[in-house]
């Protein structure tokens, strides 16, 4: 707001100061005129986060983080036809591009480690760790097309006020980023045992229950971002300066209302609390690394047909294939199951939310009367 503020007064300055020079009162009627233009567009509406909310997990730094669109110029062009001496019927066209976000997750997990560098299949401690993530989901493109009918004032001066409304559409174009689908891919990949919204509602389908115990809960919950095309309506209110028979300049501020919105959601829903077994216990292959000598989840079965068979049981502080997939760098550490403190778990909170696009744009043109 505060460049949109320096940007309009810096027009308007300008504006007043050239009034002081020539002075070229204009009558519009019967007129056509064509112009350029350079705006700064501002979207008001931003995702703020639910990290104030009982039980969150996040950090209270993340309540002051939102999610915007980018405030940022875009280009336009104008015709219009002056109907009277003081009104004018008009048709702006605009472009404007800028990215979406952040998206700000937040990530902490346990597993075990070896604190003695000299002999690293000995994992005797635990180490937690905890992260934001932050990306940015997308880029919006819009092209606004709009009529508006101008009401001026002053018209025998050089310097014109004037008053507008009107209506258009936004046509709207949203474009996912490849951090987005990063993000999607690491999700993806967890070993979920749990899954919540932001009011600790379970979202975990009643048929995958027996999933959670060895954390195959599926990934069902991909954030995406989404936009379309649709209705606006806008005032307007500016100064005209005519610096000749034929130029003129404009300095203008329109507020559009548009209640349709940009969404980011995960399938559906606007915030996921993710519960998983660490990705420390894990190669990038996916494949178990680490495991436990009680054979508790998440060591797999030897067989997954035959749950008779057993679960994989290991040697503390071993290295082998344990459970036979090929890997012969396996490592085995001591899990008391009476505790809580040394089981891997970890746990993923990410945020969507809505963006409508109601904003606005302050806007320095140059025009030719013909």
């Amino acid at each position: 707001m505060r460049k949109l503020a320096r940007s309009l007064s810096a027009s308007l300055a300008l504006l007043l100061a050239g009034s002081t020079g020539l002075s070229h009162a204009k009558d519009g009627k019967n007129l056509w005129y064509l112009g350029g233009s350079l705006l700064f567009h501002s979207t008001q509406d931003t995702i703020r986060s639910n990290a104030d909310l009982s039980g969150d997990p996040r950090p209270d730094d993340f309540t002051s983080r939102e999610t915007t669109i980018e405030d940022t110029f875009s280009y336009g062009l104008t015709a219009g036809f002056g109907m009277t001496r003081r009104l004018s019927l008009q048709l702006d066209a605009a472009w404007f591009k800028g990215e979406v976000g952040p998206i700000e997750g937040w990530f902490q997990d346990r597993f075990p480690v070896s604190t003695n560098p000299a002999n690293p299949t000995v994992l005797n401690s635990f180490r937690s760790r905890q992260s934001g993530i932050s990306i940015t989901p997308g880029e919006i493109e819009e092209i606004p097309v709009t009529l508006t009918g101008v009401l001026r004032f002053r018209t025998d001066r050089p310097l014109n006020p004037y008053l507008g409304a009107g209506a258009g559409v936004i046509f709207t174009k949203v474009t996912q980023s490849e951090e987005l689908d990063a993000l999607n891919s690491r999700l993806g990949r967890l070993r979920i045992t749990d899954e919540n919204d932001e009011f600790k509602n379970d979202l975990v389908p009643e048929r995958y229950e027996t999933l959670r115990a060895q954390g195959r809960v599926p990934y069902t919950y991909p954030l995406s971002i989404r936009g379309q095309n649709q209705f606006e309506w806008h005032l307007t209110a500016g100064m005209e300066y005519f610096m000749s028979d034929r130029v003129s300049m404009v300095a203008d501020l329109r507020y559009s209302f548009a209640p349709q919105s940009i969404i980011l959601e995960l399938g559906g829903e606007d915030q996921l609390d993710i519960r998983v077994f660490s990705e420390g216990l894990f190669r990038p292959d996916g494949s178990l690394k680490i495991f436990n000598s009680g054979g508790m989840a998440p060591n797999p079965l030897v067989d997954p047909n035959d749950p008779s068979r057993g679960t994989v049981h290991c040697i503390v502080n071993t290295i082998s294939d344990f459970d036979q997939d090929g890997h012969a760098d396996d490592l085995c550490y001591f899990n008391d199951s009476s505790r809580k403190s040394d089981d891997p778990v970890g746990r993923l909170v990410v945020q969507g939310g809505r963006i409508a696009l109601s904003g606005f744009a302050a806007r320095l043109s140059l025009r030719v009367y013909f």
